[in-house]
């Protein structure tokens, strides 16, 4: 297939996004997929007008219009766009009508407003390609938290600030009370009830504060092991004994970080029914990964996996012990079953569904 690839208008977390593009193109190449990536517009109008293009594939926003047409429109080829984070944050428009969104999480569909083309749910991917690793028994021992995490009292003062600040910590209090239960289901619930001018703060403003407040709950429950902080991470936190900050790395280097020690831990986002990229690069740097519940990887990665619900850290804190006893009783059944997550198998499944859509262009 010819497919066009348009690098992202958006860099993401220390330069995700180019990682993500660079281990696609490499992907698609391996597959034996003709690849043709794109920056600019010009660029765009170009590969469209002289090559014999299947269609489109981009991650993050899709900013590419010809003055009141998406381009994708306008040259009347299917686009799929990667979904990577909350609806409500991505603002993908629901007026093209060749594009199909690809959810990384299971209840985006409930924030997400369709076009009347069925989505697809596909996490990001992982690439298989084999770096140096060390074996877990040669490894330091010690758990690596990769993400931001902001100050609670800075986020507090934003919201007093806000002209609904009262709706915003009636919510914020309410979800608190059970952190383990879904943040989108619940903020689909408030919204019907909050005038659309206040919504976009709302969301901003609730998810920004209850991401980090879980992660602070989290974090500060891990007092006996080394920890490992990789990101934006404020000075309260970084007054623990047992902290090792790194400061902010790029993607690739985080995921070298990885490779150096025996567990790695996933806070998730406000979204739990996906499988983190956090947690496939875990697995794919050979560590054994902790990790809020999350429904989808709890059945699916067994003994390199172990999760936690935010109701029993209130009483206890991680047994690590018993999972680095675990982890090298088990450690031969590393799971190939990543072969399903690399991004190989997942262009193909994108391109098998663009096949099956049967939509012919003139």
């Amino acid at each position: 297939m010819n497919i066009m690839l348009i690098d992202s208008n958006f860099h993401g977390a220390n330069d995700s996004f180019t990682c993500f593009i660079r281990e696609i193109r490499e992907a698609l190449l391996n597959i034996k997929h003709n690849v043709y990536l794109v920056t600019t517009e010009e660029d765009i109008h170009n590969v469209y007008q002289h090559k014999n293009i299947d269609f489109s594939l981009g991650i993050g926003k899709y900013p590419l219009y010809n003055k009141k047409y998406a381009l994708c429109d306008f040259y009347n080829k299917l686009h799929y766009q990667w979904i990577i984070d909350n609806p409500l944050k991505i603002k993908c428009p629901v007026n093209i009508k060749n594009l199909i969104p690809i959810l990384i999480d299971q209840e985006f569909i409930m924030l997400h407003k369709t076009n009347g083309r069925k989505p697809l749910y596909l996490p990001l991917g992982v690439s298989l390609k084999k770096n140096k690793t060390e074996e877990l028994q040669y490894r330091k021992k010690g758990v690596v938290f990769s993400g931001q995490v902001k100050d609670l009292s800075i986020l507090a003062q934003k919201i007093n600030a806000n002209e609904f600040a009262n709706g915003i910590w009636h919510f914020i209090n309410d979800y608190c009370v059970n952190l383990d239960e879904s943040y989108i289901k619940t903020l689909v619930s408030y919204l019907k009830l909050i005038p659309n001018k206040y919504r976009t703060d709302f969301f901003s403003l609730t998810n920004s504060y209850i991401r980090s407040y879980k992660r602070h709950f989290v974090l500060n429950k891990i007092n006996r092991f080394p920890l490992i902080l990789i990101g934006e991470i404020p000075g309260v936190l970084l007054n623990k004994e047992n902290v090792c900050y790194l400061g902010k790395l790029t993607y690739q280097n985080s995921n070298m970080v990885f490779a150096k020690y025996t567990h790695v831990l996933n806070i998730s986002p406000n979204y739990s029914y996906c499988l983190h990229d956090r947690i496939l690069r875990a697995l794919s740097a050979g560590c054994h990964v902790i990790s809020d519940y999350i429904p989808i990887a709890e059945q699916q990665f067994g003994n390199f996996y172990r999760s936690f619900k935010y109701r029993d850290l209130a009483t206890n804190d991680f047994m690590l012990d018993s999972m680095f006893e675990e982890e090298i009783k088990d450690r031969e059944k590393y799971p190939n079953y990543l072969q399903n997550y690399c991004w190989e198998s997942l262009l193909q499944l994108i391109c098998e569904d663009y096949k099956r859509r049967g939509i012919q262009y003139d």
